[in-house]
């Protein structure tokens, strides 16, 4: 209950399931490059976790609920990222800029959920978006959709108030 901060060495490339959740007053968590997998749960309802969070290139995919109900306010995801997974960014209600890059095909439901984004592009590689992904995205003011996504899914951008225009 009183961990602030997280310096992950070289030698570690999995961050297991659940491996700091509830770490409330963790502040501070420097993932290395080293890191290939980040579980389920592993930074989940660490509120005290803001700034910009940068994932290491080696991570292919966001675990469900791997960093739900954080404090970041920014995200750089690595350009070998395919996957955003179920409630990955869930409720990260500072979460206010993220970059998707080419790479990701899949953005789970309610990945980026009640998160504080103002515009958001989705890439050309994206295949498919789940529901709820952009709910509650009260800032939400502008949306870039490609020609890629050929199905909107349920509830995609519910109660996105200020939302004015979808291209």
């Amino acid at each position: 209950g009183k961990l602030a901060s997280v310096s992950i060495p070289n030698s570690v490339s999995n961050i297991g399931e659940y491996a700091f959740n509830e770490c409330g007053k963790l502040a501070s968590v420097s993932i290395p490059d080293s890191v290939s997998n980040i579980g389920q749960y592993a930074f989940h309802q660490c509120s005290s976790l803001t700034g910009t969070l940068t994932i290491p290139s080696g991570i292919t995919r966001i675990n469900e609920h791997a960093f739900s109900e954080c404090g970041i306010t920014g995200l750089t995801l690595p350009s070998g990222i395919q996957s955003i997974g179920d409630y990955a960014f869930n409720s990260c209600g500072s979460l206010a800029a993220v970059t998707i890059p080419d790479s990701v095909t899949e953005i789970g439901t309610a990945a980026f959920r009640s998160c504080q984004l103002t515009e958001i592009t989705i890439p050309r590689s994206v295949r498919s978006l789940g529901e709820h992904a952009f709910a509650g995205c009260f800032e939400l003011t502008t949306v870039n959709l490609p020609d890629s996504i050929t199905g909107i899914a349920e509830y995609l951008f519910a109660d996105c108030d200020n939302l004015r225009s979808i291209t």
